[in-house]
């Protein structure tokens, strides 16, 4: 993009920003948010574990098999949180129905 366009694309984010600030959201957009805040905790929390199991059995050295296996569900998870992060910010920008 060019400098000016860039400029115009945050002028045109703020403007969007102050106009959503204090007016009412939709039930709609009110779920779909909770429901991606429910998600990241959940993934959040899988990925905490994962990352605790996989020190402690390092630390004791245990099997490679079982540390291949949180590392995988290290990467799945991450892989899902960058997903949603995307989804957000299309919920944010009011664009989900382009999905």
């Amino acid at each position: 993009m060019t400098d000016n366009a860039t400029y115009q694309a945050h002028k045109e984010f703020e403007k969007r920003q102050r106009k959503r600030e204090g007016s009412p959201v939709s039930p709609e957009y009110q779920r779909r948010a909770d429901n991606l805040n429910i998600l990241r905790d959940r993934l959040q929390q899988t990925r905490t574990r994962a990352l605790f199991e996989m020190s402690k059995l390092l630390d004791e050295k245990g099997s490679s098999y079982l540390v291949d296996n949180y590392l995988s569900q290290l990467v799945d998870t991450d892989a899902r949180l960058n997903t949603l992060a995307r989804y957000e910010w299309y919920l944010l920008e009011n664009r989900v129905s382009e999905l």
